[in-house]
């Protein structure tokens, strides 16, 4: 749950996308820790789209045990949710790699 925590913020506050100046070591190890949680989170959310998919075809080949199209729409709903939290992810953690690479640029600039 702690990991989550790290994604619950809106990286302007952190580092504006926008700036002339370095970032300090707080708001770049905070980054890096965004990045982080971002990607793990999202390695598990494809996880588990794909467990989802698996059950789906199984149950779909399966004479005792199926599907009615209830658990279906649930099933379709859950995995359009999960997709854009994936999106999310991805967005959040390039979002705080371009404030990394952006203040790397700065520190070599003269």
């Amino acid at each position: 749950m702690s990991r989550l925590r790290e994604l619950l913020v809106d990286l302007d506050s952190i580092a504006p996308a926008f700036r002339n100046t370095p970032l300090t070591t707080e708001q770049t190890e905070r980054l890096q820790r965004i990045t982080q949680a971002a990607d793990s989170c999202f390695g598990t959310l494809t996880t588990g789209v794909s467990a989802i998919g698996w059950c789906i075809a199984s149950a779909a080949h399966n004479q005792d045990f199926g599907l009615n199209a209830d658990e279906l729409m649930s099933l379709g709903w859950l995995l359009q949710e999960l997709g854009n939290l994936s999106l999310v992810m991805t967005d959040l953690s390039r979002g705080a790699e371009e404030r990394l690479s952006l203040a790397q640029a700065l520190e070599v600039t003269p």
